[in-house]
């Protein structure tokens, strides 16, 4: 399996990539939730609450993957700039665009652009001096759709928005 990369944009279109993050270790396992949005709502005369649709169908992307700079991953000298570099790209916060990057993460033929919406990070073996060589971090990502996504998923058939009325000149009365 090819590395998962973390790609980050500037915007929530996608359009100016921004950095990314190849993980060292590939997840074991990912999991994706479908997610459907619904309101409870109380009708008059109703003797329970009704559901209505809100939002449209989305995804969560979660996995766990590790950090690991003991030696057997080539290229990684120290879990903290690992994570520093993680948390920079998919976690802090965008002060220009007021709200953590947009991100797409892309493994083998996958592909999933969201938000980071949970980040835990457990260390678990550390050199004599405490310093950190290995760390797991679990994510969760909200699925992100750009406001053209949200049109076309959207397919709107309403009478308003699919038919043409023509409209013809009546001639006047004297």
């Amino acid at each position: 399996m090819i590395a998962m990369a973390v790609v980050a944009y500037a915007d929530s279109e996608l359009s100016a990539d921004v950095g990314e993050v190849t993980l060292s270790v590939n997840p074991e396992t990912i999991t994706r939730t479908s997610v459907t949005g619904w309101v409870s709502a109380y009708e008059p005369g109703a003797t329970g609450a009704v559901e209505h649709p809100c939002t449209p169908e989305s995804e969560d992307l979660s996995f766990d993957f590790v950090v690991d700079a003991t030696g057997v991953v080539p290229g990684v000298a120290s879990v903290r700039d690992e994570i520093d570099r993680f948390r920079t790209l998919a976690y802090a916060y965008d002060g220009t665009a007021h709200h953590p990057k947009c991100l797409t993460l892309t493994w083998d033929d996958q592909a999933f652009t969201g938000v980071l919406v949970n980040l835990s990070i457990a260390y678990e073996l550390f050199s004599p001096t405490g310093e950190p060589l290995r760390a797991t971090l679990s994510v969760t990502f909200n699925q992100h759709h750009t406001p053209q996504d949200l049109a076309r998923r959207a397919e709107k058939t309403s009478v308003d928005l699919t038919r043409v009325q023509p409209v013809s000149e009546v001639p006047r009365r004297r």
